[in-house]
């Protein structure tokens, strides 16, 4: 908020969007084609929590390879390439292993074997010694200011 002294990143995809019901999962279709996770093109239709993640670990994988790992045209192309894959694989514009090891689990295919938020929060890509030491002290003094 202004005034805060905070600073807020926020990326987001309108492409869908409504109020979340922790007590009911969604049983219909709807997204942006190559955010969409793997289980959304299987049936039973069940979506999760787990579909944001998936949609995370693909905007960071295009944020930093600028390209999409799976982008068919359409929704039934898309839906049979992810079924003739086992995961995604890792792309040559990604060296740090670190970073494939959080996109990796962001990317998980399986819906239940995902990364949850409070978990990639925690990642070694944001809390080893080294992700530390690349935080300048203008960033570290925003980060004390924040209610974590």
């Amino acid at each position: 908020p202004p005034g805060s002294g905070r600073v807020y990143a926020k990326i987001s995809d309108f492409g869908f969007a409504k109020k979340v019901d922790l007590d009911n999962q969604q049983t219909y279709l709807a997204g942006t084609i190559p955010y969409m996770a793997p289980e959304i093109f299987r049936l039973p239709l069940i979506v999760t929590q787990a579909v944001d993640i998936y949609a995370l670990g693909i905007t960071f994988y295009k944020l930093i390879t600028h390209k999409y790992p799976v982008n068919e045209r359409n929704l039934k192309d898309q839906g049979e390439k992810l079924a003739t894959l086992k995961c995604i694989e890792k792309p040559t514009e990604i060296t740090e292993n670190l970073l494939w090891d959080l996109l990796s689990k962001l990317l998980e295919f399986d819906p239940n074997k995902r990364i949850i938020a409070f978990d990639a929060l925690k990642h070694p890509y944001f809390t080893s010694p080294e992700a530390l030491s690349d935080i300048s002290k203008e960033q570290q003094d925003l980060a004390s200011l924040a209610d974590v």
